[in-house]
C-alpha cells in the first residue's frame, strides 16, 4: 500500500528503466558505453539508482554536475555539455580534476584555459561538433546551419589554429549530438555515418588520436499506442556494421 502522496507527482517502475538500460548497454556494448543525460530526468534519488548500470554521465548545466558528484559519480565519469556555459561554471568545472569539458566555442576554450593557467592544472576536453547535414525524420534538429551548438563543420580549421596557444587544454575527444526524437533505423544509421566521417575530418584536422566520442544517438521513444518502438536489435546490427573500422 502507497502511503498518500499529494499531486503533482511521478511514479517510476525502477525495474522496468534498468531493464531497459541493461537491455540497451548489452545489445551495443561492443562498440559503445551508455551515457545518461541528466537533464532528461535529474531525480537525484533515481540517478544513484543508476549508479551500478551506467557509469557515464552528461551533465548540462554545474548543477547538474553537482547532483551526478552527490549521487556517487566521480569527476572522472562526468562529461559537462551545454553552450553558454557561465563563468562561475566554469571555474567550479576547473576545479574537479578529471571531469570532461565539453566545449562549444573557442571563448569557452579561452576562458578555461585561462582557468587552468590560474590553477596551474590541465583540464580535459572534448569539442562539440555541428555537422553541415542532418537525416531527415528526426522531430528536433540541432544541426545542419550555423548554430549555438558546437563547432560548425566548416570552421573546424580555423578553430584547430585559434587553440594551438591553449597548452592547458587536453583535447581528447569529439561529441555530435545534431538531433533526437527519431524512431527510424535508416535515418539513425545515416546519421551515426556522418558522425563518423565527422570524427574522422575533425580527428585530421586537429591532428589527434581522441580517447573518446559521444555519439548523441537522437533514439526516439513511442509517446502515444500507435508510435511503434525501436527494434534496438535490427538498429545495432546496422549501427555496429558501420563502426568496423573505426
Amino acid at each position: 500500500m502507497l502511503p498518500d502522496i499529494s499531486t503533482p507527482c511521478y511514479v517510476y517502475t525502477l525495474d522496468a528503466m534498468l531493464d531497459h538500460i541493461d537491455t540497451v548497454s548489452s545489445i551495443f556494448k561492443s562498440r559503445f558505453n551508455i551515457s545518461y543525460a541528466i537533464k532528461s530526468n535529474p531525480n537525484a534519488a533515481l540517478i544513484k539508482h543508476l549508479k551500478p548500470h551506467i557509469n557515464l554521465l552528461d551533465a548540462s548545466s554545474i548543477g547538474e554536475v553537482e547532483v551526478a558528484l552527490q549521487a556517487g559519480y566521480s569527476p572522472s565519469e562526468i562529461s559537462f555539455s551545454g553552450p553558454a556555459k557561465r563563468l562561475f561554471e566554469l571555474e567550479r568545472a576547473a576545479s574537479l580534476p578529471g571531469l570532461k569539458v565539453v566545449c562549444e566555442s573557442v571563448s569557452e576554450m579561452q576562458t578555461l584555459n585561462k582557468l587552468a593557467e590560474q590553477k596551474q592544472s590541465n583540464i580535459d576536453i572534448l569539442l562539440r561538433l555541428n555537422p553541415l547535414n542532418i537525416p531527415r525524420s528526426f522531430g528536433i534538429n540541432m544541426a545542419g546551419a550555423a548554430s549555438p551548438f558546437g563547432i560548425d563543420e566548416e570552421t573546424l580549421a580555423d578553430v584547430a589554429n585559434s587553440i594551438l596557444p591553449l597548452k592547458k587544454l587536453n583535447l581528447i575527444g569529439f561529441h555530435i549530438y545534431s538531433a533526437t526524437n527519431s524512431r527510424s533505423i535508416e535515418a539513425i544509421t545515416e546519421n551515426f555515418t556522418i558522425f563518423l566521417e565527422l570524427f574522422e575530418k575533425a580527428a585530421t584536422i586537429f591532428s589527434t588520436n581522441p580517447q573518446y566520442l559521444i555519439f548523441g544517438a537522437g533514439f526516439g521513444i513511442p509517446y502515444t499506442f500507435n508510435d511503434e518502438p525501436l527494434n534496438l536489435e535490427d538498429l545495432a546490427e546496422k549501427v555496429l556494421s558501420k563502426m568496423e573500422d573505426i
